[in-house]
């Protein structure tokens, strides 16, 4: 199966959905053996959307929640511009602090646009795989309640 193809078109739906902002944007997608599920790099000239392997085997509702979570970063790398986005992603790398930080603000952004569910479903995933999660179900529900009123 052409995984590529099909995450081309889920991000092409999402960003005609809920991204025209990054119409425009050139956003290359590259499958690896990466840490995370995802991430995204962004650059003047375009972007890279890093997926890993592992989700081949994920549901497609899983695998949309997370490209949205990644366009959600790069819609905000996009608003920081590329000085304060390499900067970021130094620290991200080093720092629990600034990783929480960036993981929330995309987190806000998935519930401004309408994904409360999704990231509420995330954080559920998370604790019972016993990981960690920027947000508490508390936060979740605040902010959903700040923003879908």
């Amino acid at each position: 199966m052409n995984y590529i193809g099909k995450y081309n078109k889920i991000v092409s739906n999402l960003i005609k959905k809920d991204f025209q902002n990054l119409a425009r944007e050139r956003i290359i997608i590259k499958e690896k053996n990466v840490k995370y599920k995802a991430h995204v790099r962004y650059f003047p000239w375009g972007a890279t959307l890093y997926l890993s392997k592992q989700l081949r085997k994920f549901p497609e509702k899983v695998v949309k929640r997370i490209i949205f979570h990644e366009l959600c970063h790069l819609e905000l790398f996009k608003k920081e511009g590329i000085i304060k986005n390499n900067f970021n992603y130094l620290f991200y790398i080093f720092s629990s602090k600034t990783r929480k930080r960036i993981e929330t603000e995309a987190n806000i952004l998935m519930i401004k646009k309408g994904h409360g569910r999704e990231v509420m479903a995330a954080l559920k995933d998370n604790l019972r795989r016993g990981l960690s999660y920027p947000l508490s179900i508390k936060e979740i529900k605040q902010y959903m309640d700040r923003y879908y009123k």
